[in-house]
Parts: structure tokens; sequence; C-alpha cells
């Protein structure tokens, strides 16, 4: 794109301050969390797959699976401190305007929503001053100029800081081929949005991580900031696809029972069972939040729930966390 960016990146593994301008109100309790939970949003992306989105391809390389407590992180835009540039995956010193991930499809896909992992500051509690998710097409190696759909906008202080924030397209999306999701990012000052990335060492064999510079010309991030190494990284932006998961609980008996979560309607349900099957629900934090047994073709509605990311566990003695499952109504 240009030779701004011609330098090299330090980062921290979950370890930062979220400063892209000096002095950016909301900093100081960036930092305190940050002591408190540094674990917690790695917690996010365990080996388990995210079975009711869409990801990034090297978030099932074993660059990521064997190592998910350091496997995603933030990098500045400074070579040395303070580190008061912005970040190469969010607001920064250069004016960039959206970060993205593109996504290869070889089906009809419906898109619902969006489960973006990131970091804000805020300067106050404007509502008209806030981040936002867009679908664009991709064609000729680079995504399209024209917007197939967009999320509101949501205010700055309201993005979740502790782990997913989930963005909802009003009417879902039918998409028929590849396409780009993308995170908008403040313009404000005193404003910073920052989504997670992987390590530039663990990143699929094409470059599918891109940016809309200050300009509103697209162009990849391995191409536009020129690492130590030639590599590239993934963002953790992940499409929320409409439709039923179905997945298997194993239990000690060695007898399959199936549970199904329908994410576009919030709702647990159970296929024919042989026993009644012992179902717990936890947050991220451990906390089991919904426990039940449900007997054949039970249902239960997950809306009393608070919007965000859940594990869906077996009851069993030595049950093992099934699945994550992401809850937004």
């Amino acid at each position: 794109m240009m030779s701004k960016k011609l330098i090299i990146l330090f980062f921290f593994a979950l370890v930062i301050s979220l400063n892209g301008q000096n002095q950016k109100q909301g900093a100081s309790s960036f930092e305190e969390f940050q002591a408190d939970k540094q674990n917690s949003s790695n917690e996010i992306f365990s080996s388990a797959a995210l079975t009711d989105t869409l990801k990034p391809a090297s978030f099932s390389m074993s660059c990521y699976t064997t190592n998910p407590s350091s496997a995603l992180v933030l990098y500045y835009a400074d070579v040395k401190v303070p580190h008061d540039s912005g970040y190469v995956s969010g607001t920064n010193i250069y004016g960039d305007l959206e970060k993205a991930q593109h996504y290869l499809v070889n089906s009809t896909t419906t898109i619902t929503g969006c489960a973006v992992l990131l970091k804000r500051a805020y300067s106050g509690t404007s509502s008209s001053i806030g981040t936002k998710v867009k679908i664009y097409g991709y064609a000729s190696g680079a995504p399209t100029t024209s917007v197939i759909a967009s999320t509101s906008l949501m205010p700055q202080y309201q993005l979740n800081n502790s782990g997913f924030t989930v963005f909802t397209f009003s009417v879902p999306v039918v998409l028929t081929g590849n396409f780009v999701m993308s995170v908008v990012l403040p313009n404000n000052a005193g404003d910073t949005t920052a989504i997670f990335s992987t390590k530039t060492t663990c990143n699929s064999s094409t470059s599918e991580s891109w940016e809309k510079a200050v300009n509103n010309v697209w162009g990849s991030i391995h191409s536009n900031w020129n690492f130590s190494i030639s590599q590239n990284i993934d963002l953790a932006i992940f499409p929320l696809i409409k439709g039923t998961v179905t997945t298997e609980i194993k239990e000690e008996q060695s007898n399959p029972n199936s549970v199904l979560f329908d994410g576009e309607n919030c709702i647990l349900k159970t296929a024919l069972l042989s026993y009644p099957l012992s179902v717990i629900v936890k947050d991220l934090s451990g906390k089991t939040c919904v426990k039940r047994t449900m007997d054949s073709h039970e249902e239960f509605d997950m809306k009393i729930l608070p919007n965000g990311v859940y594990i869906l566990q077996s009851g069993e003695a030595n049950g093992n966390p099934l699945k994550k499952i992401v809850v937004f109504h």
C-alpha cells in the first residue's frame, strides 16, 4: 500500500495497554482487566471448535490448538515504547478504517451475525461513536467495494472487553460464495478498537486478513505491514451461521446420546435418547448457569441466559466439555 508501515512490530500476548492515541480515556480500566483476567480471553478459543461459526483455517492448525493459552495477540504499530501509535489489527495512527477476514465457502451460507474478540478504549458514552460489522463480496483476489450488509453501530463503551462482542444483522444474510467480514473502526480521538489475531507464525497458506486504508483502498495486512519475517495473521472475526448444529456426548457407558443447539432460536434440544441425559451449561469462568436432566426430544430455551459464549457439557462424572456455543438474542 505504502512504505509507512515498514517497521518491526512488537507484541504482548494478552498483556497490553490500549492506547491507540496518547492519554486515552478508559485505558486504565483496560489495564486492570488484563492484570486480573489475563487468561480469560484465551479460554474462549480452546481446541474445542466453535462449531456454529465459521473460522479462519489457522484456528484449527496445530500452531494454534497445541498452545491456545498464548495463541492470540495484539500487535503494536510501534518499534519501541511509548506504544502510542495504535495496533496493526485495529485503530492506529495511519487512520485505517476497517480490518477484515476473508472466508472461502463453496455453498450457500446464511449469516446472522458476527462474534469478534477485541479490546476497546472509549472517550465517552455517545451512541453515535462506536464499531460495527460489514459484509463485502470477494472478487479478483480482493474485497469488493460494494457492501452486502451492515449491522447497526454498537456504541464504543458497550463493546465487550472480557470476551466476544456479538454483532447481529437485522435480517439474516444469504451468501452464495466467498465473502469478507469486516470490522469498522471508530475514527474519534480517544476511541480505539483492536481485534485479536493469531501470531505471525500461525496462519493459513494464503493471505486472508485485509484492511481498508484511510484512502478507502483495500490491501492485505500481510502486504501493508512489513513483518520482520514474511508471514501474515488471521483475525478473530467469526461469522455466526444460521441453523442447527448436531454433535454427540460420549458417556462413560459408551452410549452415544445426541444434544443439539439451535443457534438461530437459542434452543437446546435432545434427540432420541437411550436414557435421560444430564446437561450442564457453564460460562467461561466455569460457573454453572444451567443444570438439568433432559429426556428424548426435549427442548430448553437458552434465552434465559445473557448473550455470550458458553460451554455445553455432559453431566456424567467424567463428562468432558462438549462444545462452545454462542447465545445471542
